[in-house]
């Protein structure tokens, strides 16, 4: 019994490094796409403390955005941009959601 559940240790350990190291290294990234006149992402998790947000709206149409800490409800930033906009945000560890409002219908946003 015990050489059997010896066995059973080893091949979940070996099982669970094979799946760890089975998957690439790959930043996180989510985009949501404006049907009317907002939309939000999913969460992503802050990679080297380091985050990247890109909004795109048709031709000189406004786009509110924000970025949220989902852990504590924290606005880390707030701006409001035009056409095709990229910002990288320092100093952030946490798991964070873009937030698309008053903008136009098409406009989209991205975060990783």
């Amino acid at each position: 019994m015990r050489k059997l559940q010896r066995a059973a240790a080893v091949l979940l350990v070996t099982a669970g490094t094979v799946a760890v190291t089975a998957q690439p290294a790959q930043a996180a990234m989510a985009s949501c796409v404006v049907p009317w006149s907002g939309c939000e992402t999913a969460a992503v998790p802050a990679e080297d403390g380091v985050i990247w947000v890109g909004i795109t709206t048709p031709a000189f149409n406004l786009c509110d955005w924000r970025v949220k800490d989902i852990m504590n409800g924290a606005i880390i930033r707030t701006r409001t941009t035009m056409g095709d906009w990229g910002e990288r945000i320092t100093g952030v560890h946490s798991w964070y959601r873009l937030e698309l409002t008053n903008c136009r219908t098409s406009s989209t946003g991205t975060i990783r």
